[in-house]
């Protein structure tokens, strides 16, 4: 179970306690939506979708921990999160280098990903349906031959759940360090076995590839066999910690990405080029004993990295996220656009009271 966040709640109230903020409040709240939906300010219900099948209570539905989560500030860490993570499975990474557009459009992919996300989350049955053939549309046409001769193709079942379950474990990651309420262990499980109805849509139901409990997902994760460095590794990461975006948002992004960085365990880090590397390989050539002494000194090195990082992360990175999540809380408001829209849909499929 996670603790409470104080700080957070504290800003958000501080500032509302101000009077004559509102135009402030207004202008940065536009801001920050604009940002993250290239400009198209919100949902917009004609172009992502209607949430027009009233009483649809779509995948998840109200009192999920699935709403609860991706309702929340946090997504914003977790979603940096797990774009760094993401990049360690090579062939993942050979098709987003070769097929994305992300170099040229960082903030409409940014928007996109948002959208699968907040229709697959918060939007009726039938609408997640289309998102998700949208998207597998998408894949069909990424594949190729990696660098190492291997194919690739977004459609794998191996690379999708990959992506996927990075991406749960990123947002579960991140709503548990910075969420606005605490989470239990019986939740965080819910919250994966929820998740793996969006696998099942895309026909991916092999248990071997969908962890139904929160230690099972880590566990899947920190042991997968593909995690590796490649060149597209080292820019993608580059292009997720500095992209091109406005000056005047580099500042919070840079408080958003350190806190997303701060959720990486330490080997993963490592193999970001985020964290020191430590050239204990090299006594492999001293054949099995002193391949022995290397992983010794691997795994001290790890745990005396991990708690400098931890210090770092409790002392500096996580009151400044925490007072950030604060003031965008105090912007944006106290409900998520699509939460609100999908609440709608579903009350708009109850019986009208009548009259005794």
């Amino acid at each position: 179970m996670t603790t409470g966040r104080p700080t957070r709640r504290l800003v958000t109230g501080a500032l509302h306690a101000v009077p004559g903020l509102d135009g402030s409040r207004e202008r940065l709240g536009a801001a920050v939506v604009g940002l993250l939906t290239d400009g198209q300010g919100g949902v917009d219900p004609a172009a992502v979708t209607e949430f027009d099948h009233p009483g649809d209570p779509g995948l998840h539905g109200p009192g999920s921990i699935t709403w609860r989560v991706h309702s929340d500030l946090s997504m914003l860490v977790g979603g940096i999160r797990a774009l760094l993570v993401q990049a360690l499975h090579p062939l993942a990474m050979t098709g987003v280098a070769r097929h994305s557009n992300f170099r040229e459009d960082p903030l409409g992919r940014l928007a996109r990903t948002g959208a699968y996300v907040g229709v697959t989350t918060f939007g009726s049955v039938p609408e997640a349906e289309q998102m998700v053939a949208m998207v597998q549309a998408v894949h069909r046409v990424v594949e190729g031959t990696a660098a190492d001769g291997r194919h690739y193709s977004a459609s794998d079942p191996a690379t999708l759940a990959w992506v996927h379950n990075v991406e749960i474990d990123s947002f579960l990651r991140a709503y548990e360090r910075y969420g606005s309420e605490p989470l239990h262990e019986a939740d965080a499980d819910r919250y994966v076995e929820e998740q793996s109805r969006v696998l099942a849509l895309f026909g991916v139901e092999d248990p071997r590839l969908v962890p139904r409990t929160r230690a099972d997902l880590e566990r899947w994760i920190l042991t997968h066999p593909e995690q590796t460095r490649i060149p597209e590794t080292l820019e993608a990461v580059r292009f997720v910690m500095l992209p091109p975006m406005p000056r005047t948002t580099l500042p919070v992004y840079s408080v958003l990405s350190a806190a997303a960085v701060g959720l990486v365990p330490v080997r993963q880090r490592r193999m970001l080029g985020l964290a020191t590397p430590v050239p204990f390989s090299a006594l492999d050539r001293l054949g099995p004993v002193g391949a022995g002494t290397g992983r010794v000194l691997q795994g001290a090195a790890d745990r005396v990295e991990g708690i400098s990082a931890g210090v770092f992360d409790a002392v500096a990175v996580k009151p400044s996220a925490q007072t950030l999540m604060g003031v965008l809380g105090w912007a944006l408001g106290p409900q998520s656009p699509s939460l609100a829209l999908a609440e709608r849909r579903i009350a708009a499929g109850r019986p009208a009271p009548t009259d005794r």
